[in-house]
């Protein structure tokens, strides 16, 4: 064996006495220099390994319980804040302070206050004096906005003890047949099913229309519908010469136009839009031809053909009169008395 080899087998043994003697000499858990000394020398110490690994699952251990310890804590935490809620819920809904003494009701004019109530199922707190916080108010508009009649509701509590329910209704303009029909309200819009039994408003009846003539959302649309909704605007005004409570039909034609059935006559009060020195006149209106367009102007024509014609003779029966052209006004009489 050489020098070279004599030294450098001399040097290897006293690198492995250092390492055993660090390795017995260090605690148990602590990895010691000769950890550091195997990174630079390139190789591993067994007891340097077995120290760092100890260590590494000691740490492991101590945080999953960390986070056990951190999940239970957090779990307790909501469970206490939510008896305590429900604790103050339970104390505050059956504190009597908070019964209901008072319901009122406003906007009401077709239903009752008693539908109204029982509709919003508000009868029993009425009675029975129930907590106000008991109320959900959000389901209590939901089931107010239910009823076929009732457009807009508004509901709210008032402390210690009060309800306040407010209502718009739907103002019933005409019924429109469909095949079925249905019941529109003032902005035109189909707001429910016409029923023998329940509507017994005298309303104009709109014909000539169908479901092609509705939109995507189920409105009604088209030209002759607008042309209907301004005769029936028109017949909402005070001095309007046919109210809409003298028109029985509104027949609506894509080609002529619109066609009014009405009940013009003495005894539906119609003479009191006649001159004062007409009032004696027996004057009576069957069917007017509109067309489209210019409908406040040829209403004006209307009136003017029924004075000159009250003028002349006492009694008329008027079969129609078309107003289509006013330039040229045609009247059909049926026959004198």
């Amino acid at each position: 064996m050489t020098a070279y080899s004599r030294s450098f087998m001399s040097e290897m043994l006293r690198s492995a006495q250092n390492d055993i003697r660090w390795a017995t000499s260090c605690p148990p858990y602590m990895p010691g220099p000769a950890m550091s000394r195997q990174k630079s020398q390139g190789y591993a110490n067994p007891l340097s390994l077995m120290a760092g690994e100890r260590t590494r699952e000691q740490f492991i251990r101590m945080r999953y319980r960390n986070m056990l310890f951190n999940f239970i804590f957090r779990a307790a935490y909501i469970i206490l804040i939510s008896l305590s809620l429900i604790f103050m819920y339970d104390f505050f809904t059956q504190w009597d302070f908070f019964k209901t003494q008072h319901i009122t009701v406003k906007g009401a004019a077709r239903l009752s206050e008693a539908e109204i109530l029982e509709q919003a199922q508000l009868s029993s707190y009425k009675k029975k004096n129930i907590n106000i916080l008991s109320v959900n108010i959000s389901k209590v508009r939901k089931r107010l906005l239910a009823h076929t009649w009732i457009a807009q509701a508004l509901v709210r509590r008032e402390f210690p003890s009060k309800i306040h329910i407010e209502i718009t209704e739907h103002s019933a303009l005409a019924v429109v047949d469909l095949g079925p029909k249905f019941v529109i309200n003032a902005d035109g819009e189909i707001f429910k099913k016409w029923s023998v039994s329940e509507d017994r408003d005298i309303l104009p009846l709109i014909t000539g229309l169908a479901p092609s003539d509705t939109d995507d959302a189920g409105r009604l649309s088209g030209r002759a519908f607008q042309a209907v909704m301004e005769i029936l605007r028109l017949g909402q005004q005070p001095a309007i010469i046919i109210p809409n409570r003298l028109i029985k039909e509104i027949r609506a034609d894509r080609e002529m136009g619109i066609t009014l059935q009405v009940a013009f006559g003495p005894e539906f009060g119609t003479g009191r839009l006649l001159p004062a020195s007409y009032r004696n006149t027996d004057i009576r209106l069957n069917e007017i031809k509109m067309g489209y367009s210019n409908y406040p102007e040829k209403y004006g024509g209307l009136k003017n053909v029924l004075f000159y014609m009250g003028e002349k003779q006492q009694f008329v029966n008027i079969d129609s009169v078309d107003l289509n052209n006013l330039n040229r006004i045609v009247v059909e009489v049926r026959g004198e008395r």
